[in-house]
């Protein structure tokens, strides 16, 4: 890596870190888990902040995090992005491995898919409120 793609990725970390900051002071997870199974059968995976569109990209998560090879590619979104699927969830939208699940399954949903418009839908039962509004930030 040269010095200037080293600095351009430092800059990219450094406003991801700010922006996920402002997100956590603005906004709050409230709810609890229904046990639907739809957050585990429709995942997206992200490289650096950035939503998967390559599946290279995929090939060379697995060999830097063995834990991502339960996810399975599903398919595209409309926009291009590629969706999974949990290996792990069982008919009964239980984790066969939940002990040892990832960390992005311990944090779901994180305050950092409303960076990318991506919230829980309506019928979920986690959602995020605005800590000032006191609003439902709607999918």
């Amino acid at each position: 890596m040269n010095t200037k793609q080293f600095i351009l990725e430092f800059f990219v970390v450094i406003r991801t870190i700010i922006r996920r900051a402002f997100h956590s002071i603005l906004y709050k997870r409230l709810g609890t888990c229904k046990m639907c199974g739809r957050c585990c059968r429709h995942v997206y995976l992200r490289n650096r902040g950035d939503l998967l569109s390559n599946f290279d990209e995929y090939l060379q998560m697995l060999i830097e995090n063995e834990k991502l090879k339960r996810f399975q590619v599903k398919g595209r979104d409309a926009q291009g992005y590629l969706f999974f699927a949990c290996s792990m969830v069982t008919s009964d939208n239980r984790c066969k491995d939940h002990a040892n699940r990832p960390l992005m399954c311990r944090a779901y949903p994180d305050i950092g898919m409303i960076m990318y418009d991506a919230v829980p839908k309506d019928d979920c039962g986690f959602y995020f409120i605005n800590r000032f509004t006191r609003r439902r930030v709607s999918s």
